[in-house]
């Protein structure tokens, strides 16, 4: 929540080392996207200044993703208000289905996620974290120009 990462952003800056020089760090916040994440929620972050992005985990495809997304549709509501508001939008970008090979879970992703929500909404801006696969590497090069990748 918008509260959620004030705390934790108001924590940072509390604690950060007393040599360094007051007002060059400055933490940017995401939001933990989940099947309950309101577009209200997400004018309310947006409207801060420093939540710029919403992280989507897909539930029980990495540590701590539990709480993730069950089904992308559940998350277009929100999704659509970030598009608007020019948020970024972080993935972990595997599925999580245990019958799906562990090497074929990100190029699955893709195909069944990444490409129909790309299609669905063209300018939400999209960054697929981490990508480990050469269909991963393929799409972003052949995808529009606001899909991106961390290695």
């Amino acid at each position: 929540t918008a509260e959620k990462a004030t705390a934790y952003r108001d924590h940072l800056l509390a604690n950060l080392p007393s040599t360094l020089v007051h007002g060059s760090f400055e933490p940017l916040m995401t939001l933990y996207l989940t099947d309950n994440t309101t577009p209200e929620e997400i004018r309310k972050a947006h409207a801060l200044g420093y939540v710029k992005a919403c992280k989507y985990y897909p539930a029980g495809a990495t540590t701590n993703s539990d709480a993730g997304v069950t089904d992308v549709r559940k998350t277009y509501p929100a999704l659509r208000q970030m598009a608007e508001l020019g948020m970024m939008l972080c993935i972990h970008s595997e599925v999580s289905t245990p019958t799906i090979d562990i090497f074929d879970r990100e190029p699955t992703f893709i195909e069944e996620i990444i490409k129909p929500l790309v299609k669905d909404m063209p300018e939400m801006k999209i960054t697929l974290e981490h990508i480990s696969t050469k269909e991963a590497v393929d799409y972003v090069l052949s995808a529009p120009a606001n899909v991106k990748a961390s290695i």
